[in-house]
């Protein structure tokens, strides 16, 4: 059986979803797994903390749904279903302008047993789906039959957190999964669908008049987190039948400043030491971002440092942020090639020498100094992108529009055929972080007259203040 439930912004989908299981523990044959999966390590740090506090969760299979494919179905069964044998996975990031470099590095991972991270859903799916081209006689079909059983006989539940990050494949799989007999539950939310904007969308209106075999339960259109003052904005992005209201009524506060406000820099600075958000959609010389990485810290790097006597059962993501501070630190000591003095520096300060060598890893480390180099030299704030805090919230959220998002708030220049398209469901994400205050930010620098124009006839129709002086918010942080 498989059942869907929708859930928006801050409607507590991982709350709810550790409810859900704590339920289904109660009827569950005590010899067969549960599974609780979500996109991202975050997300399933996140669940974790929700399933300790009901002890019978305990036992719970809590993961990413890469890692699950990869554990439960690719790893074990690719060799019998596809005569493709996989034992490790490679993270790296693939040119997506050259196809045939791409295509050549891919079969060359290929032939050494290791499956890009890119392909993991669809191959997944090939070995699951007896529809698929692969499994094209009788015979394959019955290997696949077979698998889908065993994996069934093992295989109680499997919940699904943020299920709009999943691909059609990968939904797929699932779905395969719940036609033998594995209970699924999904939650998700196809607004803030962006990687794959129209996956979830289409999974919902493909099986919404279908045969029962998902049973979708109400739309949960209440929101513990976003004010209403905001959500008289985003509910205008929402689909028919998902636009929200707030749990207790709060009214929240909107406004808007310009960069060139008095006192725009220091509030800005004290923003982001405060912990609170500062959105924009895509860097340019004003604004970096970070997409939720540790400085963009190379994995291959991060996996051999795993094995440093510095880390010594520390945790790696806080010793890969000591590494960081150190370079950025040492980088102010250095007037000449500063980048391959400050790595060295911190190669001897954290005797990484032996360890770098030993896995040839000298080239990666001083591209990653270099990498800090750059971002010490310019004078762009350093600010999230959308894409990075999905999943996040704050009291306090400055959004820095730009161009295109001025049009889709004005609803101009929005394809008609496809009006739920990433860039839509970006400003969606954007407009349900916060908890309470939420400044528009127009940089002069960045959005020329006209989008100027745009921005405030929408503001002022909106009845949205401006903030005369950014002092106003520099409040904010001491609550």
């Amino acid at each position: 059986m498989i059942t869907v439930q929708i859930a928006g912004a801050g409607a507590g989908k991982t709350f709810g979803l550790a409810s859900k299981i704590a339920d289904r523990i109660a009827v569950a044959p005590s010899t067969k797994s549960i599974y609780a999966l979500t996109y991202t390590n975050s997300a399933k740090n996140k669940i974790k903390i929700e399933l300790v506090k009901n002890s019978d969760c305990l036992h719970v299979n809590v993961d990413t749904v890469h890692s699950f494919l990869l554990k439960e179905i690719i790893f074990p069964y690719a060799s019998y279903v596809l005569g493709e044998k996989y034992s490790s996975v490679s993270l790296e990031t693939l040119p997506s302008n050259n196809q045939m470099y791409k295509n050549a590095r891919l079969k060359d991972l290929k032939s050494k047993g290791i499956i890009h991270v890119d392909n993991v859903y669809m191959v997944a799916k090939q070995i699951l789906d007896k529809n698929n081209h692969k499994n094209n006689n009788l015979y394959k079909k019955s290997k696949v039959d077979y698998i889908c059983n065993i994996i069934s006989q093992m295989t109680c539940s499997i919940f699904i957190d943020e299920v709009q990050d999943l691909d059609q494949d990968c939904l797929r799989v699932f779905h395969i999964l719940g036609g033998y007999g594995v209970y699924i539950y999904m939650v998700g939310d196809p607004k803030q669908a962006i990687k794959y904007p129209d996956s979830f969308n289409d999974y919902i209106s493909e099986h919404a008049k279908g045969n029962g075999d998902v049973i979708f339960e109400p739309v949960n259109n209440i929101t513990r987190r976003v004010p209403s003052s905001l959500l008289e904005i985003s509910n205008v992005f929402c689909y028919t039948g998902q636009e929200q209201t707030n749990y207790d009524g709060r009214i929240g506060c909107v406004k808007y400043l310009y960069n060139d406000t008095p006192n725009y820099d220091i509030m800005l600075q004290q923003a982001l030491l405060n912990g609170k958000l500062v959105i924009i959609n895509q860097k340019n010389d004003y604004y970096h971002t970070k997409n939720g990485k540790e400085h963009h810290f190379p994995k291959k790097l991060a996996r051999i440092l795993e094995n440093s006597p510095s880390v010594d059962g520390r945790d790696l993501g806080l010793y890969i942020n000591s590494l960081y501070l150190d370079l950025m630190e040492q980088l102010n000591y250095f007037p000449e090639n500063p980048s391959k003095s400050a790595a060295n520096y911190v190669i001897r300060k954290h005797d990484l020498s032996g360890l770098l060598r030993k896995n040839n890893a000298f080239g990666i480390f001083y591209e990653f100094a270099s990498q800090c180099s750059q971002e010490k030299s310019t004078n762009a704030t350093v600010v999230k992108s959308i894409e990075s805090v999905k999943g996040l919230d704050s009291d306090v959220v400055f959004f820095i529009l730009t161009e295109s998002f001025i049009n889709y708030l004005n609803h101009t220049n929005i394809p008609v055929e496809s009006p739920f398209n990433k860039e839509w469901k970006k400003l969606y994400v954007a407009l349900t972080r916060s908890s309470d205050k939420f400044v528009f930010v127009l940089d002069k620098r960045m959005v020329g007259e006209e989008g100027l124009k745009k921005a405030v006839s929408y503001l002022q129709f909106k009845e949205i203040a401006l903030i005369d002086d950014a002092a106003e918010c520099l409040d904010w942080f001491k609550k």
